[in-house]
Formats: structure tokens, C-alpha cells, sequence
């Protein structure tokens, strides 16, 4: 996900959780779950069709630890 957004920009990703279960060979209930998990923790927005990344600094940071 955050491959696919620039870093500088505050636009939104736009993308589906079923388009991102494709790409990651996963569930899109799984998708969905690990979504608002991130959006209770206030790193993300969700929208229809777009996530707006609010705690970038955050998601790194998981990136890198998995």
C-alpha cells in the first residue's frame, strides 16, 4: 500500500479491499478487518473506494518490523 502512494502527497489511495486481496492472495475479509484495525488506531482513513494515509510514519514502521 504504501508503495503505491506518493510520500509528499496528501492524496488518497484509491483501491478496494477486494483489489488489494487480489494483490495479496488473501481474503477480503481479512483485508477489511486489518483495514479498520488501522483506521481505530488512527493511521488511516477509509473511504468508499479510497484510503487517505494519516499516520504514514506508523504503517513504516510496520512494514519494516514485518
Amino acid at each position: 500500500m504504501l508503495r503505491k502512494t506518493n510520500t509528499n502527497s496528501e492524496a488518497p489511495l484509491y483501491a478496494t479491499h477486494e483489489v488489494l486481496s487480489l494483490e495479496l492472495g488473501t481474503a477480503r475479509e481479512v483485508v477489511s478487518r486489518i483495514l479498520k484495525e488501522f483506521e481505530r488506531l488512527g493511521w488511516i482513513k477509509l473511504g468508499r473506494g479510497k484510503i487517505y494515509l494519516l499516520q504514514r510514519s506508523e504503517l513504516e514502521q510496520l512494514a519494516q518490523v514485518k
